[in-house]
């Protein structure tokens, strides 16, 4: 067990990257992600310490979507000045090995040859929006590839309840960090985006799958979510919404999250009606796709989940934004 002595001023994440000598330097290279992934390990050893009845490694909230949030510094994964924290010699081992590996990994990363779709008729920002496919060359062996699950564009569940139950769940494992993904898209249209020199036909081909499988991932989490916490209609309610976002919260956890909750709702209520439509769902998760460098395969993963997740209840407009209303328009048009 290694006994952490967080310092003057210091927050958890501090404290653990001054304990495994990280500069600032070192820790600015660190990707947000991978400090959601740290503080997961964090949390899991903390509920551990209390089933064997040692110290608490923290006090306060264990949200990790809000690391880097200023805001909820005194209320996030709380510590004090000359506290020690407890932290199991393997897990720290696992947290060294994120920190240590990601800043020498954005170091060692070059991508391989990517070919963009272009974007056309949409602001400057809009146009660094954009698909990215990638060379088979560059995608990792299957040994080292996460747990994937193409759940909508070829399964007999699409479009419905259960369909967005299962993505439901891996959206769930990605909040806790775990290295999954869902793909939209059908091996045919995946090879296809790894296609170098692409005709006209077969760039429309592409773009037709991944706005299907968005347009069916949306429909099936509207379902869904509407199904099990609203009236089982086409759209989603904000009363359900909240039920939704809240289940399994103690009730003084929902109300600490309840303004972060209606900013969510009011940002992917995109026409302001009071309701969550399969057409807004869509766009939304499309949006999530996009990972920090704006690019987009048809596949959300923990990394763009993690990159989007943060943005989604910023009270001010941000990039995300901008991402909802360049995906809404790509799949429905001026609709």
């Amino acid at each position: 067990m290694a006994d952490i002595t967080v310092s003057n001023g210091q927050g958890i994440t501090q404290a653990i990257a001054n304990n495994l000598g990280l500069s600032k330097a070192d820790c600015k290279k660190i990707k947000l992600s991978t400090w959601q992934q740290v503080m997961t390990l964090v949390d899991q050893n903390n509920t551990q310490n209390k089933v064997d009845n040692k110290s608490s490694i923290f006090t306060g909230s264990n949200n990790v979507n809000k690391i880097g949030d200023k805001s909820t510094y005194q209320t996030n994964f709380l510590v004090n000045d000359g506290q020690k924290i407890q932290i199991d010699d393997g897990v720290l081992s696992k947290i060294k090995q994120l920190l240590t590996g990601k800043s020498e990994e954005v170091k060692a990363e070059t991508p391989a040859e990517i070919n963009k779709t272009e974007t056309s008729s949409v602001s400057q920002v809009e146009a660094n929006i954009q698909t990215e496919t990638v060379n088979k060359a560059a995608v990792p062996t299957s040994a080292s590839t996460p747990s994937e699950a193409n759940i909508v564009a070829e399964t007999p569940l699409e479009g419905d309840v259960k369909t967005g139950e299962v993505a439901n769940d891996l959206f769930a494992r990605m909040g806790q960090a775990q290295d999954v993904k869902l793909s939209v898209i059908s091996d045919d249209i995946n090879t296809l985006m790894s296609k170098k020199d692409k005709t006209p036909e077969e760039n429309e081909q592409m773009m037709s799958g991944l706005k299907d499988g968005f347009k069916k991932l949306g429909g099936s989490m509207t379902k869904f979510i509407s199904s099990k916490y609203g009236d089982g209609g086409a759209t989603i309610s904000k009363e359900a919404f909240l039920k939704y976002q809240n289940d399994g919260l103690s009730a003084a956890d929902a109300k600490t999250l309840e303004n972060s909750n209606n900013i969510m709702f009011a940002r992917m209520d995109i026409d302001g009606d009071g309701v969550i439509s399969e057409k807004e769902m869509s766009a939304f998760y499309y949006a999530m796709d996009f990972d920090e460098n704006n690019r987009s395969n048809g596949a959300i993963d923990s990394t763009s989940y993690a990159a989007n997740a943060v943005l989604l209840d910023d009270p001010n407009e941000n990039l995300f934004d901008q991402k909802l209303a360049y995906t809404y328009k790509t799949l429905y048009g001026d609709e």
